[in-house]
C-alpha cells in the first residue's frame, strides 16, 4: 500500500515536471522599484533637490529655474541641485531639460529649510534650426523635414518686409537682405510653421538650417492666419507703440528671463500706467504663436522664444483710420494715415492679465 502510493505520488511529480518542461511560462516580472524620495532638508535659507528619470537614474544637466526671484541652478552629475539665501516661503521650482517633459513643483523653505524631488518622463527630442555663419552677404539656407529630407516649394519670407522666396528641388533658399536684425518664418501645407530670429552682420552673412515637423493637428480657423497676422502687425508697427526683440538680440544682451526682455521693451515704448509705477506685474501671460493659445511669462527664458513681441496696451484698436495728424506715414509721395491693427487672438491673454499692470505681448516658442 505504502508503495502504491509512493509510486502514484512519482508519477504524479513526474507528470508535472515534464508538463512544465514542456510548456515553461515565463518569469514574474516585478515591478521596478523607483526611488523618488526628496534629499533631507539642508538646513535654514537653503533649498536643496534631486532630478531623476521616470525610472530612478539620476539626470545632470537639469536646468532648475525659481521664476519669482529669477534663480537658476543646473543638477550636477548625480542630480542634485541646490540653493542658497532662500528665504522662507513657499517657491514653484521648474525642472527643464531638452529630451524631457519639464516639470514644476512646488517646494516649500522652513526654519530647516526646502528639499524636492522631480522625475522627469523622456519625449522625442525636437530638431531646433541652427544659425550659422555664410561667407556670401545675406540669407541662405535649406529647408527639410525630420527624416532630413529636403522641402522643396517652402515658402520662406522675412516677416515684416517683402523679401520672400520659395525653397528650390534641394530645399535649398537664397534672400540678398541687408545687415541687421530679422524674423523669419518658414512654412510649408501639412507641416507646423518656425519663426526663426536671425541677425545678419555687415561683414558676412547667415545660413539657416530648419526642420518642419507634420502637423500634429489641422489648425483651427484663428489658427490658420497666424502668419499672415504676425506680417501685417510687423508691417504697420511703429517705434512708438512696440518693442521687437529676436532671441539672437536677447542672448547678445546676455538677458536670461523673457520678463526682463518684456519689462525693457515695455520701458523701451514708454508704457506706463495711470495707477503710478512702470514696473509689470511678474505673472501677466503672453500670446503664444499667434494665439488664442496664451503662456505665462515667468517662467519663460529666452533660449526657449525665437521672438517677442511688446505692444502698448491699446483697449479699444480696430481698423478704422487715426484722426488725422496722427500715425502718418509718407506712401508714394503722399502723407496718409496709418490703420491701426487689431492685435490678433488677444482676447484669451487680455482676460487673464484683467486687473493686472500687463503689456500685450506675443511670444513665438522654438
Amino acid at each position: 500500500m505504502h508503495i502504491r502510493l509512493a509510486g502514484a505520488a512519482f508519477a504524479a511529480v513526474s507528470c508535472l515536471g515534464l508538463r512544465s518542461m514542456g510548456a515553461q511560462e515565463p518569469p514574474a516580472r516585478l515591478p521596478a522599484v523607483v526611488v523618488n524620495a526628496a534629499p533631507n532638508k539642508p538646513g535654514a535659507r537653503k533649498m536643496a533637490g534631486v532630478v531623476r528619470d521616470t525610472v530612478g537614474f539620476p539626470i545632470d544637466g537639469v536646468d532648475i529655474t525659481i521664476a519669482s526671484s529669477h534663480r537658476r541652478a543646473v543638477t550636477s552629475g548625480n542630480g542634485e541641485f541646490r540653493f542658497e539665501d532662500i528665504s522662507p516661503g513657499t517657491y514653484e521650482v521648474r525642472a527643464r531639460k531638452l529630451g524631457y517633459a519639464p516639470q514644476v513643483r512646488t517646494i516649500v523653505v522652513d526654519s530647516a529649510g526646502g528639499a524636492g524631488a522631480f522625475a522627469m518622463m523622456s519625449i522625442p527630442i525636437p530638431l531646433l534650426p541652427v544659425v550659422s555663419s555664410a561667407a556670401r552677404g545675406g540669407l541662405s539656407g535649406v529647408v527639410g523635414d525630420t527624416s532630413f529630407r529636403p522641402l522643396p516649394g517652402a515658402q520662406v519670407r522675412v516677416v515684416g518686409h517683402s523679401d520672400a522666396t520659395t525653397t528650390d528641388s534641394t530645399g535649398a533658399f537664397y534672400i540678398p537682405v541687408r545687415p541687421g536684425n530679422y524674423t523669419v518664418s518658414i512654412s510649408e501645407p501639412g507641416y507646423d510653421f518656425k519663426v526663426i530670429g536671425v541677425i545678419v552682420p555687415p561683414d558676412s552673412g547667415r545660413r539657416v538650417t530648419a526642420y518642419l515637423t507634420p502637423q500634429s493637428h489641422p489648425p483651427s480657423v484663428r489658427e490658420a492666419h497666424n502668419l499672415e497676422d504676425f506680417a501685417t502687425r510687423m508691417s504697420w508697427r511703429t517705434v512708438q507703440n512696440s518693442k521687437v526683440f529676436t532671441r539672437a538680440e536677447l542672448e547678445a544682451r546676455e538677458i536670461e528671463w523673457v520678463t526682463d526682455a518684456v519689462q525693457m521693451g515695455w520701458g523701451w515704448v514708454g508704457g506706463a500706467d495711470p495707477r503710478g509705477g512702470n514696473d509689470l506685474d511678474h505673472d501677466c501671460v503672453a500670446v503664444k504663436n499667434g494665439g488664442p493659445a496664451y503662456i505665462s511669462l515667468e517662467s519663460l527664458m529666452v533660449e526657449e522664444i525665437e521672438t517677442i513681441e511688446v505692444y502698448k496696451a491699446m483697449p479699444s484698436i480696430n481698423l478704422t483710420r487715426l484722426p488725422a495728424g496722427q500715425g502718418a506715414r509718407i506712401v508714394n509721395n503722399r502723407r496718409v494715415s496709418v490703420p491701426q491693427i487689431q492685435p490678433s487672438n488677444s482676447h484669451e491673454a487680455a482676460v487673464q492679465n484683467w486687473g493686472k499692470r500687463c503689456a500685450l505681448v506675443y511670444v513665438w516658442l522654438r
